[in-house]
């Protein structure tokens, strides 16, 4: 009982003198404000934005986006594969380095391992032509 009356008195005493607190701060320091002066400023264009993203050695602004694709095997190449996605018709190229690891039903192997039809997600960044360059591809027949 006593400490749900405590409780009940200090919570609105609380309240009350962050209330206070507050608008008292508030007060004192619009007296104290000096006027803002005004800067005009332009934002840069779209073009300029992208000239200094890639000017910029911040490895954020250079970092590129992963994403991950899904579907069916329709060839295999010397450097990489095509798949076809649920939906699609045209193929999506997967160009593979010899840093991507690829693994076909729980198995490390190789990109000469894989055929048409097997199953595939690819982890990868896609270039600017469309293709994915595949940091990792998952595969199962």
């Amino acid at each position: 009982m006593g400490l749900l009356s405590s409780r009940a008195v200090i919570l609105p005493l609380v309240v009350l003198s962050s209330a206070v607190a507050v608008i008292g701060g508030t007060a004192a320091g619009a007296a104290s404000v000096h006027e803002p002066k005004v800067v005009a400023q332009t934002r840069p264009g779209p073009q300029e934005v992208d000239d200094q993203a890639a000017a910029s050695q911040d490895p954020q602004a250079q970092k590129q986006r992963l994403t991950i694709a899904m579907g069916t095997i329709s060839q295999v190449g010397k450097r990489g594969i095509a798949i076809v996605k649920p939906g699609q018709e045209k193929p999506t190229m997967v160009a593979v380095r010899p840093a991507t690891r690829i693994w076909l039903d729980h198995e490390r192997t190789t990109l000469e391992a894989l055929q048409p039809g097997d199953r595939v997600a690819v982890l990868g960044s896609v270039n600017p032509r469309g293709a994915i360059l595949a940091r990792g591809i998952r595969a199962h027949r």
